[in-house]
């Protein structure tokens, strides 16, 4: 395979880079984000982008802001190949004000709307500044025309022309600490030039992808799906490129709310989910949609979104002090618009912030909160566990387990911990919910006498957990169940554990409470999917598979009689 031509990395800084600030800032980027973007830009000399013009990209899933992200704004559907162009437009004209080479390469050779064969690949600024204008024009004229057809997603091959390329530009981006950043647009697993997806088409992906091991790249693919199989392909991925820089992006919308189910205090505003696409290196921009960030992380979160000259406090040990300077910063930022709620608000809910850090202190009745950015009437919050209730499994202190300030009382990653094996047969209840109940749903149905001792014993402690005292007759609303969803993994019930349960990624309560439709929609889609009988590993044992199978029902029931558009 003949290496492509290698592509100038960046010469010289934009002409008037104080005017690039000021176009991010119109573009809503807080100070922060700014400055990183002058600060990492000059990291990266070079971004490729390969995006997906398969057939798949006409299906008509994908959402987009029309108009301001802060002011007046609208939002609308259209097809993945419309979100796709509406992201490649944006990136294409900073690509041109921050003077970064980039290239966009399709995946497929493009065809018009007119059938006519289109040009593979477009660039900005690979040739200087003086004809930014025409490559964006060209950009446009391109992107505009294509029509997504054809079957194929032959990502192994774009990615195996991009390492050729970059090994060659290695030793030069070593010496001066730079890297390149790949952005892979895509709506499907990989295939070969066939458009044939199996077993040896994944192995060829997956080796492709590990050539880029030790080169300096840094991956982000960002999916224009929300197929939870396709998500979880490339999550997968995530969780073995060990050596390899690698970040899997969702659409707006629903990145959003993967961010919501782990840190629901963040609005999730479209200049954070365009600058994770820029593919800077910032790891704690990694953990936003994957956990509940530390005390350690929140900081440096907050450090590196709102920059002071002063030192940030430590939430750990000053939360308070933590609390007011946020809300001096909060203060003087534009509000955004919030892809859960729908509507404009902060960056951060202080409230909402207080009460998943520091639920057991009061809030300092000094910061005024806007009414109208304190949680919503009817979100009633997750109240949590009494200590004498929590999992003696839980883990020592390590990024994403909490330290209370001034309390110790538990955060939510230990309140989801299972029970230890002394306490198997005495599973806590699950968190009480003031929210209004669904339709009630018997537990009748699972209560079917078992000539198994074994699998009579784990059937009578789900139902212990699943249902409501003091009858326990019906099942608790899915917002309860999901909440404290891991009490029913090994070891509970006296089942032996395994491997499996703990690639488990909980929900914060709080996101879960407030019992939004769309929010509940993802987690119990992420749920079922982890419970599918296609997706269990073929070595659980039988009672391993029964506790899943039964699961699978009391959540799918229990969803069910959520409301008649579940």
């Amino acid at each position: 395979m003949h290496a492509p031509q290698q592509p100038p990395m960046a010469a010289s800084r934009p002409p008037q880079e104080s005017h690039a600030n000021q176009i991010t800032a119109t573009k809503g980027f807080p100070q922060g984000l700014i400055q990183a973007i002058s600060h990492y830009i000059n990291t990266i000399p070079l971004r490729i982008w390969v995006i997906d013009n398969s057939a798949s990209m006409q299906v008509a899933d994908g959402h987009k802001i029309v108009g301001s992200t802060f002011q007046n704004f609208t939002t609308t559907d259209c097809s993945r190949w419309d979100e796709a162009q509406e992201e490649v437009a944006f990136h294409a004209y900073m690509s041109g004000c921050l003077g970064v080479p980039t290239r966009f390469n399709l995946v497929n050779t493009p065809v018009s709307k007119s059938g006519v064969q289109l040009n593979r690949s477009f660039s900005i600024f690979e040739n200087g500044p003086a004809r930014v204008q025409q490559d964006l024009q060209t950009a446009g004229n391109v992107m505009g025309q294509i029509l997504p057809i054809g079957p194929a997603t032959p990502l192994a091959y774009h990615i195996r022309q991009i390492q050729a390329m970059v090994s060659q530009m290695a030793p030069k981006l070593v010496s001066e600490g730079k890297a390149v950043s790949v952005i892979l647009a895509t709506s499907g697993v990989p295939t070969d030039n066939h458009g044939n997806h199996g077993p040896a088409v994944v192995q060829d992906f997956v080796q492709a992808l590990r050539s880029l091991e030790g080169l300096p790249i840094l991956i982000v693919v960002r999916l224009c799906t929300d197929d939870e199989t396709v998500v979880d392909f490339y999550n997968t991925l995530d969780a073995m490129s060990t050596n390899l820089s690698y970040d899997v992006v969702d659409d707006f919308f629903g990145e959003a709310i993967e961010v919501y189910l782990k840190n629901p205090w963040l609005n999730y505003g479209m200049p954070l989910h365009r600058f994770r696409q820029f593919g800077f290196n910032i790891p704690v921009f990694d953990e936003i949609d994957e956990r509940a960030l530390s005390f350690p992380e929140l900081r440096q979160f907050c450090a590196f979104f709102f920059p002071m000259q002063q030192p940030w406090p430590d939430p750990a040990a000053q939360w308070p002090s933590f609390l007011r300077a946020l809300a001096m910063v909060l203060a003087r930022e534009k509000m955004h618009f919030n892809p859960v709620t729908k509507s404009l608000g902060p960056w951060i809910d202080l409230r909402r912030l207080h009460f998943v850090y520091a639920r057991n202190t009061p809030f300092p009745p000094d910061i005024q909160v806007p009414l109208a950015f304190q949680q919503r009437p009817h979100q009633q919050p997750f109240q949590g566990y009494p200590p004498q209730q929590q999992s003696a499994r839980s883990q020592p202190q390590q990024p994403g387990s909490f330290q209370q300030p001034r309390q110790q009382q538990p955060m939510p990653q230990q309140q989801h911990a299972p029970p230890p094996p002394q306490q198997q047969q005495q599973q806590p209840p699950p968190p009480q919910s003031s929210a209004p109940p669904g339709a009630a749903v018997s537990a009748s149905k699972y209560t079917q006498a078992s000539g198994d001792e074994g699998m009579a014993q784990i059937k009578r402690g789900i139902l212990q957990w699943a249902t409501a005292p003091p009858a326990h007759q019906n099942l608790r609303s899915i917002d309860q169940l999901l909440s404290c969803f891991p009490q029913t993994f090994p070891p509970a019930f006296g089942l032996t554990d395994h491997a499996y349960f703990k690639k488990w990624k909980s929900f914060s309560p709080d996101a879960l409470s407030g019992r939004d439709e769309a929010v509940l929609k993802r987690a119990v889609r992420k749920t079922k999917f982890f419970l599918h009988p296609d997706k269990l590993p073929k070595d659980l044992t039988k009672e391993q598979t029964f506790l899943c199978k039964m699961l699978w029902d009391i959540v799918a029931d229990s969803w069910e009689a959520f409301g008649p558009s579940s």
